[in-house]
This record gives C-alpha cells, structure tokens and sequence, in this order.
C-alpha cells in the first residue's frame, strides 16, 4: 500500500486540484501519459520536495506543488523524467537535490528544477561526462548558496568540472569570484586552503590538459606528446558521424565536418565535447606554417616543438590544431583522437 501524503501535500493537490486537473487533461491530449505513473511519480518526485519546501517556509507548498507538477508534466511526457526515462541521471539528480535544497526550492521552484534538469540532461547525454559527479558534488555545495545566481554559477563550475568542457572558460572565470569554500567543493579541491585556489585555477587557465589535481602535485617533468583522448562516433551508434570525418582550424578553434554538417572541437583534461554548428564556420581554414602541427602517413606527430610517433594515427586523413591540442582522423574510425603535451 502507498504510503499516505503528508498533510502539507495534500493540502496544496487540495488548493490546485482544479489547475492541475486542467493541467493533466491537456497534457494527456498530446502525449501518451499514463494516469497511474504520474501518480506515481507525485509521490515520488514531487511530494518530497513540497515536504522539504514546506518544513522549511509552509507558505511555499502550493506554489512549489503547482510548478513542479506542471514542469513534471511535460518532461515525464518527452521522456526526461519517471521510471520511463531515457536518462536515468536526470530523474536521480532530480529526486536527491530538490528535497535537499528546500531554501532555494522554496524561493523559486520552476528555476531550481529547471536548472538541475538542464545541467544533468547535458551530461547524461554528452560522451564520457560524470552525472554523478554532478550531483555529489551540488548536494555538498548547493546548501551554501545564498540564491540561484550562486546555485547556477556553482552548477556550471561543477559542470565543468564533470566533463562539459565548452564551459571551462567561464567556469574558470565564476571559480575565481565565487565563495572559496563553494568553488572548492564544486571542484573537488575540498583539501586545498583557500590561498592556494586562486594559484591552481591559474594552472589550469594555462594548461587545459593539466588538470587541478595534478597542478596540486607541482611541476612536472620534461613535456611529451600524448594521447589524450577521443571524441566523436557511427551516428547509426548514436554518434555524430555518418562517416569517419574530417577535422580543420577555422577562427583559432578546431572543427570536424562530415556529409556536409559541422561541429566545433571543445577539449580538456576533463572532457571533450563536439558542439553542432548551423552551419560552416566563417573564414577559410588556416594555412600550415613552419611550425604547423601535422601528422604524417606512418603516425608521426609533430605538435608544439615536440615529435612523437603513435600507431592509431597511421594513415591520418586530416589533422588541426588551435595550438594547444592536435585533432587527428584516419580513414577508418568515426572518431576524433587528440594529442596534446603533458
């Protein structure tokens, strides 16, 4: 048997029953929702945090009731939350961060909840991201924000941090303003002092494939040249490639294109992310110099004054850099591999 709504629950579905009601039947108008697991879904995703909310200011469950209800309503339709969710991460992140931050539930339910949909879906859906991290890390951090300024840039430092790297530079730039001690937990430097923070963050901004920890451990011996990762797959696999693509640099930045689309290159220590373009980049790609990275026919790499030789890239199709990491494609993978120094 379903164990009873509090009283606080039943009091706001009492006070909004007619708009939710509405609410439902046009939902259900468009959508093939199932009356029995959205209710199911109000006790499970939606009670708790009007509880939450309401333990801390009372006056805030029906308004923290009405907006989630109506906010839950069109994602449990796309998919995005309940027990029929294409990403789990999101309906998890959802269920532990909106009871644990009544303050902020309270002051603006639609723009908590759509800030922790929106962070968590990027990541579950982006190659080799941590979800998981994410919210580890909200659910320490997200108690000591004073408002949902402070909870979003703290969300995209953390975002950062769990392998969104089209954010880093601004990531870099909110850590820096942040409060020490929030920007800590959302880095996962919780050890550091907070004198040290200003100095790794630096080491970061300069290096993008030394991550915050390893600036921790101070210098590092002399450079080489290194595999650092690989980004991109057979769109039949759910990639973005029909066919194994080709890279190029265009406005300092490196580029993939394939069957006549485009992707902009996002890359770090932390992730690496293909962004789709409308459409083609403006300019012409850049032209080789005498200190041009290149790849040649057997894999030899020559990148930033350093040479090194890796197998994978035997036979390279194309290579382009934005003169810190390498991208480099064969004719036989959808994907993109990337050398950098370390």
């Amino acid at each position: 048997m379903a164990e009873a709504l509090s009283p606080a629950v039943q009091g706001a579905l009492a006070a909004h029953r007619q708009r939710c009601n509405d609410l439902f039947a046009a939902a259900r108008r468009g959508a093939d929702l199932d009356p029995a697991a959205f209710q199911a879904w109000v006790r499970e995703g939606i009670a708790p945090a009007v509880d939450a909310a309401a333990a801390r200011r009372p006056a805030a469950a029906g308004a923290v009731l009405a907006a989630l209800f109506e906010r839950s309503l069109e994602l449990v339709a796309q998919r995005v939350l309940g027990a029929g969710a294409r990403e789990p991460f999101v309906t998890e992140g959802w269920l532990r961060l909106l009871p644990a931050l009544p303050a902020l539930l309270a002051d603006d339910p639609g723009a908590l909840s759509a800030a922790v949909v929106n962070v968590l879906h990027r990541l579950a859906t982006t190659e080799g991201a941590q979800p998981q991290e994410w919210i580890a890390a909200m659910l320490r951090a997200g108690p000591g924000c004073a408002d949902q300024a402070a909870f979003r840039d703290l969300g995209l430092v953390a975002a950062w941090r769990a392998g969104l790297a089209q954010y880093r530079d601004e990531a870099l730039s909110l850590a820096r303003r942040a409060d020490p001690r929030l920007a800590r937990i959302a880095l996962g430097l919780d050890g550091v002092a907070p004198e040290a923070l200003a100095g790794l963050l630096e080491a970061a901004a300069a290096d993008p494939w030394r991550s915050l920890e390893e600036a921790r451990e101070g210098p590092w011996g002399e450079p080489r040249l290194a595999l650092v990762g690989r980004v991109g797959a057979f769109s039949g696999f759910g990639g973005q490639f029909p066919a194994p693509p080709l890279v190029e640099t265009r406005g300092g930045a490196v580029h993939a294109r394939c069957g006549g689309r485009w992707w902009r290159l996002c890359a770090d220590c932390y992730g690496a992310v293909l962004l789709r373009r409308d459409a083609a980049p403006a300019g012409a790609p850049a032209a080789a110099g005498r200190e041009a990275s290149s790849v040649d026919a057997s894999g030899a790499v020559r990148h930033r004054g350093l040479d090194a030789a890796f197998q994978e890239l035997g036979g390279a199709t194309s290579c382009a850099s934005d003169g810190v990491t390498l991208a480099a494609t064969i004719a036989t993978s959808h994907a993109i591999y990337l050398v950098a120094r370390r």
